[in-house]
């Protein structure tokens, strides 16, 4: 019937109202193979659009009709990289990557589709793969060269491969256009997401296409930390070590992955950090290493371990303060009798010449003030700057129950100076 219309002369291009569609648009949807073939040997028009923008290519690529995309391309030398007016802005390999047509995707990407093309809202194929679990078509896009570059403000782009088909790969520009932020946050995004999804087989895809697993956000977060605060069961997390990712990498406030592992308070985030080679005698900005911060967030779990991997248990930050001294000022009292069983020093001064028994005087912390006087190592005598000992700073406080303490303890001295009398 097609035929005889077409032998008297029929239109080719004329379209309904409704949705502008031709007979070759109509002849695609049906999936009807031979009539697209007539149509396209009588001159219809392949790149006609109808009212949404979208072309013949674009309803083949959005049904994965593989035969009728072929006919249109080597017959009709389809437009292959002409986008729809819709609000999404999509080629035909954007329609055939979000339907999951691989077939598809790897024919357009074969006939020269742009793997670089971005929506109307600068997304990428491969960060709409990757966050969508898309997983063979980030593996099919890696491999034809879809753009890892990522860059900050200071550093040239680097230069990737990908690890099949390396001489297709395409290499990211370095001129600055309105899109040139958005897609050096789309090729970080991709591996954020994969990350924060816990997408193990596409963040392997990504390493291997020679993403940078080291590049770090605005905050100076690299991979690993965003994999520490969010990854439960460490599993992305030892991949990217693993991966040789710098585990004493450092943010912008001075931090490592471990201190992110210590903040979340997850036993299972902090194992793989320390067991996977992390300074823990490295300090953050404000001169804490981490086993002063973990004793800041009261991280029990933390200072075990950190003491077992041999922390130094006198270790001082900025202020001249000890881990003893923050468990003290925190009142956590079963850190303070693990340090003190651990070799603490009782008397160690801070800048205001504060001891661990004058600050537990200060904060009437009755229970710690006899545990260090049970040592039988302090310094009772010790003043701070303004020139107070533990007794005078007691009756100050009015700390009855302390005051008696002290007395107990002081009592022995008097007792022997009556005897020299």
């Amino acid at each position: 019937m097609v035929k005889l219309l077409l032998d008297v002369n029929a239109t080719l291009e004329d379209s309904d109202s409704n949705n502008g569609h031709t007979p070759l648009m109509c002849a695609v949807q049906g999936k009807h193979q031979k009539i697209v073939s007539l149509l396209l040997e009588k001159g219809s028009k392949v790149d006609s659009k109808d009212k949404e923008g979208r072309t013949p290519l674009i309803m083949a690529s959005e049904i994965g009709a593989e035969n009728i995309v072929t006919l249109l391309l080597k017959n009709g030398r389809a437009g292959i990289n002409l986008r729809d007016s819709s609000g999404k802005g999509w080629t035909p390999l954007q329609w055939s990557i979000h339907n999951r047509h691989d077939a598809l995707v790897r024919l357009l990407l074969k006939e020269g589709a742009d793997v670089k093309a971005e929506d109307s809202k600068g997304q990428t194929l491969l960060l709409w793969a990757v966050q969508n679990g898309y997983d063979s078509a980030v593996g099919i896009l890696l491999g034809s060269g879809s753009n890892m570059g990522i860059k900050d403000e200071q550093q040239p782009m680097p230069r990737v491969v990908a690890p099949k088909d390396a001489n297709t790969m395409l290499q990211p520009t370095l001129q600055e256009d309105s899109n040139a932020h958005m897609r050096r946050q789309n090729g970080w995004a991709a591996l954020l997401t994969a990350v924060q999804f816990k997408r193990e087989k596409m963040l392997k895809f990504l390493q291997d296409a020679g993403a940078d697993m080291n590049h770090k956000d605005e905050r100076g977060w690299p991979l690993l930390f965003h994999a520490v605060y969010c990854d439960n069961g460490g599993t992305i997390i030892n991949m990217l070590l693993d991966g040789f990712v710098d585990v004493n990498a450092k943010d912008k406030l001075g931090k490592t992955a471990l201190f992110i592992a210590i903040d979340r308070r997850d036993e299972s985030r902090i194992y793989p950090p320390l067991y996977g080679g992390a300074d823990y005698s490295t300090a953050d900005a404000d001169s804490r290493m981490s086993f002063i911060y973990s004793n800041q967030h009261s991280n029990m779990v933390a200072i075990e371990l950190l003491l077992e991997k041999g922390a130094d248990v006198n270790a001082t930050d900025e202020y001249g303060r000890t881990p003893l001294l923050y468990a003290i000022i925190y009142s956590m009292s079963n850190v303070i009798k693990l340090l003190v069983d651990k070799g603490s020093d009782v008397n160690a001064r801070d800048r205001n010449g504060w001891t661990p028994l004058l600050a537990a005087v200060h904060f009437g912390r009755d229970k710690v003030v006899k545990l260090l006087l049970d040592t039988g190592k302090v310094d009772i005598d010790a003043r701070d700057v303004n020139q107070d000992t533990a007794w005078s700073l007691a009756v100050k406080k009015r700390r009855s129950s302390i005051m008696q303490l002290l007395s107990q303890s002081l009592l022995p001295r008097v007792e022997k100076s009556r005897m020299n009398l």
